[in-house]
């Protein structure tokens, strides 16, 4: 459709912060064997203001690189969608760094700041951080209380990414188009929501043996 004037177009403002975590999290591919150094401690949450969609990366430091590399994540994914990423707004600390107002002025993007004292101007990724934390905490309960045997808080960044999987795919009940919906200007089928599971809930794994070309595992022992 024809936007009105002074309307935002998905990319043209990002809201971000960080999300800082004391429980160390897991990483998605060491089965929990990573050291603690390299375990994350905390997010940077990604907010686009014309479509609501909100993206999350996990960072094992809330450093300017780390964020930095996480902006770049985040970009990557836009443009799968043909989204340009064009102005981002943050608080201060790291995102005034030199490294990352280079990163930015590299990129031809413009970057605003919160006044001092005056986090509330950055409420759209305050607002997205307690959004998707809410939603990944109640999962981990919910997990906690059916399967108490394997309850792992280090298990936060799986759930947190899972929160906002599920956000970003859900029908917004005014519009009913859901955020990512309206970020990639396309319609979407349903058919994330239809295959969805509860997180955390036991699932099975396929035998190795199974998956190969004429593999075969004895009759009567488990696959």
């Amino acid at each position: 459709g024809v936007l009105k004037d002074g309307q935002l177009r998905p990319g043209d403002r990002i809201f971000c912060d960080h999300l800082e975590s004391r429980v160390k999290g897991r990483r998605f591919h060491t089965a929990g064997r990573e050291p603690q150094k390299d375990m994350f401690c905390g997010s940077m949450i990604f907010c686009d203001a014309a479509s609501g969609l909100i993206h999350a990366e996990h960072q094992t430091t809330l450093n300017a690189s780390d964020s930095i590399n996480s902006k770049d994540s985040f970009e990557r994914m836009s443009l799968q969608y043909g989204v340009t990423i064009n102005n981002y707004h943050t608080d201060n600390g790291i995102f005034k760094s030199s490294r990352f107002v280079q990163e930015i002025t590299r990129n031809v993007q413009g970057i605003r700041y919160s006044g001092v004292g005056a986090k509330w101007q950055n409420g759209v990724a305050e607002g997205a951080i307690r959004i998707v934390v809410s939603k990944a905490r109640t999962m981990m309960i919910h997990a906690a209380l059916h399967w108490p045997e394997l309850e792992d808080e280090a298990l936060w960044p799986m759930a947190l990414s899972h929160a906002v999987y599920l956000y970003n795919n859900t029908p917004n009940e005014h519009s009913n188009m859901s955020p990512i919906e309206i970020f990639s200007r396309t319609f979407s089928d349903g058919q994330a929501l239809r295959n969805l599971h509860p997180w955390g809930c036991p699932a099975y794994v396929l035998e190795p043996r199974l998956t190969e070309a004429g593999g075969k595992i004895p009759k009567w022992q488990p696959r």
